[in-house]
């Protein structure tokens, strides 16, 4: 699956890692995370706040399981007064080239960073988040997010019809007669 080769190439370069987890998880625009500061994180609560958005509306995003543990290993190992992801003197980490990189390596064509944004509101959408979920978590505002309701609309459609099959063969299929 490509998710997983990406993610293993991710893994080789720890900030890098960290940056795509949290994207993928919280359905977070490169920006947000990149201006993210420590101070806006909260470990304990495991929430982070986006102060700077697209929409110029701060925006709460919670992290769980792997994205929780990457954050919190770099705060083991990070200046807790800037921003999270920063370079080692203290400016915006510069994710392209190594992202690109990456999709390479996993043989992902045509994977923008941005792309896990979508992804991830995809996989929202499948675990049944609504409309306005998707809109909270993602801080959509235009009606982009629609698609991926659409999207979780299609696999809804195919998860009933097999649900039918299953519990109610058509008679034909079981050799029933077409009495009641």
């Amino acid at each position: 699956m490509e998710r997983k080769r990406l993610l293993a190439q991710m893994a080789k370069e720890p900030t890098l890692h960290a940056l795509t987890v949290l994207a993928l998880s919280t359905a977070a625009r490169a920006g947000e995370l990149l201006n993210l500061d420590w101070a806006d994180v909260d470990l304990k609560e495991r929430t982070l706040l986006f102060r700077l958005t697209k929409i110029d509306q701060p925006r709460a995003a919670w992290i769980h399981g792997e994205a929780s543990r990457l954050i919190s290993q770099r705060a083991k190992v990070c200046d807790l007064q800037g921003r999270v992801f920063a370079n080692s003197i203290g400016n915006r980490y510069n994710y392209a080239k190594r992202f690109k990189a990456a999709c390479d390596a996993a043989k992902v064509a045509d994977f923008r960073f941005h792309d896990q944004r979508h992804s991830a509101a995809t996989y929202l959408a499948r675990e049944g988040a609504t409309e306005q979920q998707l809109r909270a978590i993602g801080g959509w505002k235009s009606n982009v997010v629609n698609r991926y309701v659409h999207l979780a609309a299609v696999d809804a459609k195919q998860i009933t019809e097999r649900m039918n099959e299953r519990i109610l063969p058509t008679r034909r299929s079981k050799g029933l007669s077409r009495r009641p």
